[in-house]
């Protein structure tokens, strides 16, 4: 095990939290891409963010850390079915630049071409070529997952498992499919100069929002604030107090008969789903360095929703004192007297398990 996490070997009772210099470390976060990033799950978008006129859509997975091009594509029958490598399997040329109605796939350097599909086609100049095509000149597919119009990727050769089924049991009765991207709704990239695990460990407890949020903490009941983990998954369950809108649950629901204002759902190792009874709020976390990071948010509305009276009813605000606080913690967490602390395990249980699947990577 990596040193930095020797303080996990304990229940979180007697646990013990990575000391200050792991948030410093440039060659641990050297690190991080290949073994924390690059086998986990990432955010591609919501079918809503992509024009239904268009069947091929250039994106890059975790840009400042990955860097990876890939091609979403809309399939005949509207929805997304394939994730493909965007990059030419001749001289790495970027074979999409821009959104595109195609019928098929063709390099803009040399010529290039396959199917939707990334099966290879066709290549002017290699009549005379031996033992070509090979199967490394298809394109490279990936791992698409499309659940109710919510759009997430995993890389070719990562381990395909259930890890994300607790999102999916929870939120099954939710219209993820009527969700809309809407003009004049939060979406912004915001640049601040913390380390991305500092952002991470903030999100996953509930412990600071009564001394950092205090319009948040009038919508919910901090006291009864569930956290538990599944999977890659760790879900926070905010309880809203009389005054603050809730989820319709059906009977079936595990929750049914409970007020819910809010499930905080955070997909290992970035990704924050943030589920309100008018939509949905996500917060993207893209490292830059050890001390920058990028945090992309976005927000999705159902028909007809009204945000007033609900726990997601001022993200800016709630966002703001979020990463004002923890820039405090990044501008002392080098401290020579800060060895690490200990977790609490009535508030703190979020923190534990992300730094334990922190962990795992580096046991693999």
């Amino acid at each position: 095990m990596n040193p930095y996490f020797s303080g996990l070997n304990n229940p979180i009772e007697k646990a013990e939290t990575p000391p200050g210099a792991m948030y410093c470390d440039k060659e641990f976060f050297e690190t991080l891409s290949d073994r924390v990033f690059f086998p986990n799950t990432f955010w591609l978008g919501h079918q809503s963010d992509f024009s239904p006129e268009i069947n091929v859509f250039p994106v890059t997975c975790m840009p400042g850390s990955l860097n990876e091009p890939l091609i979403l594509v809309r399939g005949k029958s509207g929805d997304f079915s394939s994730l493909l490598s965007n990059v030419c399997t001749h001289r790495a040329a970027r074979i999409v630049s821009e959104p595109s109605k195609l019928k098929r796939l063709i390099c803009p350097y040399h010529g290039r071409r396959w199917d939707l599909l990334g099966q290879f086609q066709f290549m002017p100049g290699f009549e005379s070529a031996l033992d070509f095509p090979r199967d490394c000149d298809h394109l490279k597919k990936h791992e698409l997952v499309n659940w109710k119009g919510l759009l997430l990727g995993k890389f070719a050769g990562q381990v395909s498992d259930s890890s994300l089924q607790l999102l999916f049991e929870i939120m099954d009765f939710f219209p993820l499919e009527s969700l809309k991207a809407q003009a004049g709704e939060p979406s912004a990239e915001y640049t601040i100069p913390v380390n991305w695990a500092l952002y991470c460990e903030n999100y996953l407890e509930g412990f600071h929002i009564p001394f950092v949020h205090p319009g948040l903490n009038e919508a919910l009941d901090i006291d009864d604030y569930p956290i538990e983990s599944e999977g890659k998954v760790i879900l926070q369950t905010g309880m809203a107090d009389k005054n603050t809108s809730c989820f319709d649950l059906p009977k079936e629901h595990r929750d049914y008969g409970k007020r819910i204002g809010a499930y905080y759902f955070f997909l290992f190792p970035g990704l924050m789903l943030n589920f309100y009874p008018w939509g949905l709020s996500v917060n993207e976390v893209l490292p830059n360095s050890v001390s920058s990071t990028v945090i992309k948010y976005s927000t999705y509305l159902l028909p007809g929703a009204a945000k007033e009276g609900s726990a997601g009813a001022a993200l800016d605000e709630v966002e703001f004192e979020d990463q004002t606080i923890v820039q405090k913690v990044q501008d002392s967490i080098g401290s020579r007297y800060y060895p690490g602390g200990r977790y609490s395990p009535k508030h703190e249980k979020g923190v534990y398990y992300f730094h334990k699947m922190l962990a795992d990577c580096f046991n693999q």
